[in-house]
This record gives structure tokens, C-alpha cells and sequence, in this order.
């Protein structure tokens, strides 16, 4: 009887052991999901990433009376907001994650990732250039978009660009043009002469203006690199 109370008293040991050991498992997995869910919270939130997104991400509403029109913004992906886009990027999705080509910096295009809410349900399409007309002035150089595209699944930028309105959509906007020109190198040494117009900024000016116009209203947002 002895002999027989010890084997069930040790099949219950040996049963224990592995039931520790899963509780152990899954406790390790809440830890890492909850470290996970720190990670992706609201851009906002990110004490390292907020600061520069604060830089580079510019603001504007527009109103007609008392009534809101228009409200959008805009992040220019400079050299310093590419890194820290990065950086939180792997953060969240790990270094093995592949980033959208149109939202990094390359060595001959520069993007601005834009959010727009708009009264009129029309003009929140902003890929329509009988709408909207887009440009980038740098340098004194006005330099139209290579594209304009819609983001749809808004989940996929908005752990990292903010919306202005729940209602609002995102685009991403690529100009082909060298990447140096972020970094200050003259924009007429870049770019035919016959483009730029005497009435656009003084070429010493190093401010980066992106103009939306519409019928509705128009937009500039500017930056000082």
C-alpha cells in the first residue's frame, strides 16, 4: 500500500511540473504582449518619437463663416524624421519588417504624408487633379508631384502620423527630386532654369513650401530645414 500511495503521490509531482512550466510560458507571452502594446501606443505618447514629429508635422484648418471646411495636416519626411520613423517602425513591427518605399527617404525622392478632412465629401479625394492642385516649392522652384496616393488601411499610419479627424483620409505624396536638396544644396542647380518664376520665394530662401489648392480653399505648409 506504502509502495502504491508513493507512485500516485509522484505521478502528481510529474503532473505539476509541466503545468508549471506552461503557466511559466504563458506568463512570459503576457509580459511580451504587454510590452508590445506600450510600444504601439499613440505616437503622441512616444517620448522619443513625439518631439520630432512635433518638427516636422504641420497643422491648418480652414473655415467659411463659422463653418469648418477644411482640416488637414502634413510630415515632411526629412532626413531626421525618416530615422526616427524607423526606429519605431522596428520597434513595433521588429527588424525583420519591411518599410513602404514611398514613406522612406531615397536618394531621388522626398514624401509628405497628408491627412485630410474635408466638408465636402469631393474634395477629400485628393489624387483627382481637377480638384486639387499640388505643388512643392523649394528654392524658388515649383515642382509637381510624381503621385499622390490614397492610404486606406489608416492602421498602417496611424501608429506614426496622427489623423486630425477620425473622418479623415490618409495620402502620401512623392516629388521626385534628389534628397540632397534637404540638406541645402540649390534647387536651380538641380532643375531647369525655365521652371522657376520670379514670383515665387528668393532662391536664398530655404523655406519648403507645399500648396494645396482647391476650389474649396487653399493650403500651404511650410518648412525651414
Amino acid at each position: 500500500m506504502k509502495l502504491n500511495g508513493f507512485i500516485v503521490d509522484s505521478l502528481i509531482s510529474l503532473l505539476k511540473v509541466p503545468a508549471y512550466i506552461v503557466f511559466l510560458l504563458f506568463c512570459t507571452a503576457c509580459v511580451s504582449t504587454n510590452s508590445k502594446i506600450q510600444v504601439t501606443s499613440s505616437a503622441i505618447d512616444d517620448p522619443k518619437y513625439q518631439p520630432v514629429l512635433d518638427k516636422w508635422r504641420k497643422s491648418a484648418s480652414t473655415y467659411r463663416d463659422l463653418d469648418l471646411i477644411i482640416k488637414t495636416s502634413a510630415v515632411l519626411i526629412s532626413p531626421e524624421m525618416d530615422e526616427s520613423y524607423r526606429n519605431r517602425f522596428i520597434d513595433i513591427h521588429g527588424n525583420q519588417a519591411k518599410f513602404d518605399d514611398k514613406i522612406i527617404l531615397t536618394k531621388d525622392t522626398i514624401s509628405i504624408v497628408v491627412d485630410l478632412f474635408t466638408k465636402s465629401e469631393a474634395h477629400l479625394d485628393l489624387t483627382d487633379e481637377s480638384l486639387w492642385k499640388i505643388h512643392l516649392i523649394i528654392n524658388g522652384v515649383m515642382i509637381r508631384p510624381q503621385s499622390v496616393d490614397r492610404y486606406r488601411k489608416k492602421e498602417l499610419l496611424s501608429p506614426f502620423f496622427p489623423l486630425s479627424s477620425s473622418w479623415s483620409r490618409y495620402y502620401v505624396i512623392v516629388f521626385k527630386l534628389p534628397v540632397d536638396i534637404l540638406s541645402g544644396n540649390e534647387a536651380k542647380d538641380l532643375f531647369d532654369k525655365k521652371e522657376v518664376s520670379s514670383s515665387l520665394p528668393n532662391p536664398q530662401d530655404r523655406t519648403i513650401v507645399l500648396s494645396m489648392n482647391s476650389g474649396e480653399a487653399q493650403v500651404k505648409f511650410s518648412w525651414e530645414p
